[in-house]
C-alpha cells in the first residue's frame, strides 16, 4: 500500500513540476502579444490620423495649423485659417489617445513654402517613438 502512495505522490509531485514550468511560459507570450498590440494600436491611430487629416486637406484646400492641432478633425475650428468644407460631424469621432494616456502630436511643418504635416507620438513608459509625415497621392 505504501509503494502506491508514493507512486501517486511521486507522480502528483511530477505533473505539478510540469503544470509550474507551462504556467510560466504563458505570460512570456502574453506580454510578446501586448507589446505587439502596443505597437498596433499606434500604427492603427497614425493612419486613422492620417487619413482624416488628408479628407480634411481635399475638402478644405489646406492643413489644419499647427496650433489648431488635432482637435481641428473633431470640431471647427473657432480662429484662422477656418475651414470653408468642415464636414458636419467632423473627420473623426475624437482624437485618439496614446498609449500612456497622453495624445498624439501634430507640426505642420513648412519647407520651401509647402507645408507638411508630421504626426509622431512619444511613449515615456518603453521610450516608443513613432511618427510618420502624411504625404498626398499627388505630392
Amino acid at each position: 500500500m505504501r509503494k502506491y502512495i508514493k507512486s501517486a505522490l511521486l507522480f502528483l509531485t511530477g505533473g505539478l513540476a510540469l503544470f509550474g514550468l507551462f504556467s510560466l511560459l504563458v505570460p512570456l507570450d502574453y506580454l510578446d502579444s501586448y507589446q505587439e498590440y502596443r505597437e498596433n494600436k499606434i500604427d492603427r491611430d497614425l493612419v486613422n490620423i492620417s487619413t482624416a487629416l488628408k479628407m480634411y486637406y481635399l475638402d478644405n484646400g489646406i492643413y489644419p495649423t499647427s496650433e489648431q492641432g488635432l482637435q481641428a478633425l473633431v470640431a471647427k475650428p473657432s480662429f484662422d485659417p477656418i475651414p470653408n468644407r468642415f464636414r458636419s460631424g467632423g473627420y473623426l469621432p475624437d482624437v485618439p489617445k496614446g498609449l500612456d494616456g497622453g495624445g498624439y502630436n501634430y507640426v505642420l511643418v513648412s519647407e520651401n513654402g509647402d507645408f507638411q504635416p508630421l504626426l509622431f507620438t512619444e511613449n515615456t513608459e518603453d521610450s516608443v517613438f513613432k511618427g510618420i509625415w502624411v504625404k498626398m497621392p499627388n505630392k
